[in-house]
């Protein structure tokens, strides 16, 4: 609501008339165009921020966060360890589904919790994951969507995938690089493997991933 002069006019005439002197209470001198306060937080998929989106149209990204910027406590690997001991979730402890896409298939490892979502490919190296095998992320719902690669020592093809299967878009992820990497469109899927494995299995913007539709999230 826009206020000129002589709304402001008629508003002090009013409250002269009806407050009779009395003093008025400081919340009554708040300006009526002023935006109220809030301390609630956005939530942008497993980041909180307080900030408001820079465009208000526009939905904000999703951060698929891969370690420190979460609540989560991942130790830090030592050079020469063993990084799938440092994970939450060691590989033979997922289930995993049967994909295909095309003339191709692969097997994926489901990361269907928030939790699991999180830690995603981390700690892993190359020889820890086969050329036919990869991640698949489920989320509730689709939508806009961004991956890093912090605590990741693995480069990896990211494939975004809408609720039918087909292929958004696909993006290169280097190692340990905290780079937000944007889907194009809204994904309700995301299948993360080797860096070149995701086109040698045809994974590629327009391509149809066939997904079982008993896959959903555990939340």
């Amino acid at each position: 609501m826009k206020f000129d002069l002589l709304t402001w006019g008629g508003l002090a005439s009013l409250v002269l008339l009806a407050g009779c002197g009395s003093t008025p209470n400081s919340a009554d001198l708040s300006s009526p165009s002023a935006p109220r306060s809030s301390s609630s937080t956005a939530t942008l998929g497993h980041t909180t921020s307080g900030a408001p989106p820079a465009t208000p149209t526009k939905p904000a990204p999703i951060i698929k966060i891969q370690g420190g910027k979460n609540p989560t406590k991942w130790p830090t690997p030592r050079k020469g360890t063993d990084l799938e001991s440092k994970r939450l979730f060691p590989l033979n402890t997922l289930k995993t589904v049967a994909l295909t896409c095309g003339s191709h298939s692969f097997t994926a490892w489901i990361m269907d919790t928030p939790a699991k979502r999180e830690e995603g490919l981390m700690f892993l190296q190359n020889n820890d994951i086969k050329d036919n095998q990869g991640m698949i992320f489920v989320f509730p719902q689709a939508q806009m969507q961004s991956f890093w690669m912090h605590g990741t020592y693995t480069p990896l093809d990211i494939v975004y995938i809408d609720p039918s299967g087909k292929v958004l878009n696909s993006v290169h992820g280097k190692i340990l690089d905290d780079t937000p990497l944007l889907s194009k469109g809204s994904a309700k899927y995301v299948i993360e493997m080797k860096a070149g494995d995701g086109a040698k299995m045809g994974l590629v913007a327009g391509a149809k991933v066939n997904i079982p539709k008993t896959l959903v999230t555990l939340e």
